[in-house]
């Protein structure tokens, strides 16, 4: 069981990190700094749990603020 959630957390890390250069190609950085955070604090499954609610919330933030943007550019 300790195997899995390992992998899990280096999973959540690689995964953060995608996330910190593609928001940032997007100039989402609010987004981008939420993964970074995510990224560097995936010691153990406690610590990405408490830290889920934030990020889902930052996510949808910026999928509704990318949409906004597509819309008004037509």
């Amino acid at each position: 069981m300790a195997a899995i959630k390992k992998d899990y957390l280096v999973a959540i890390k690689v995964a953060a990190h995608s996330i910190v250069g593609v928001s940032g190609s997007l100039f989402a950085p609010v987004l981008s700094d939420q993964a970074l955070k995510l990224e560097t604090n995936t010691e153990s499954v406690e610590q990405v749990l408490m830290q889920m609610p934030k990020f889902k919330q930052t996510v949808k933030a910026t999928i509704a603020w990318l949409q906004a943007v597509s819309d008004a550019l037509g």
